[in-house]
């Protein structure tokens, strides 16, 4: 898998140039639908880059989802008991 990747080799260290591959050009990246992702590979055997497209993880958007909710009840229930202390402070004066 290929983890990153710089546009001007030049300008990279002695170091960052040893720990890595230089590749002249990258294939065409595919074209993706909504639910797909593509991820860039590099095989040594054959020294040539290659996109691999994948199906997102239909969790991955339930996990944000149900987190959002959460979130969002935790704001909801906060608010209800800021506005029952308010309440009972009127109330509390009416008295």
């Amino acid at each position: 898998m290929v983890y990153a990747y710089h546009n001007n080799p030049v300008k990279l260290d002695e170091e960052e140039k040893q720990n890595g591959k230089i590749i002249e050009s990258l294939p065409e990246k595919p074209e993706t639908g909504p639910n797909k992702t593509t991820q860039l590979y590099y095989n040594p055997q054959t020294e040539k880059c290659f996109y691999e497209t994948k199906q997102k993880k239909q969790e991955d958007k339930n996990t944000n989802a149900g987190t959002q909710n959460q979130q969002f009840q935790k704001e909801v229930i906060q608010r209800l008991n800021s506005i029952e202390t308010k309440l009972d402070r009127l109330v509390s004066k009416v008295d």
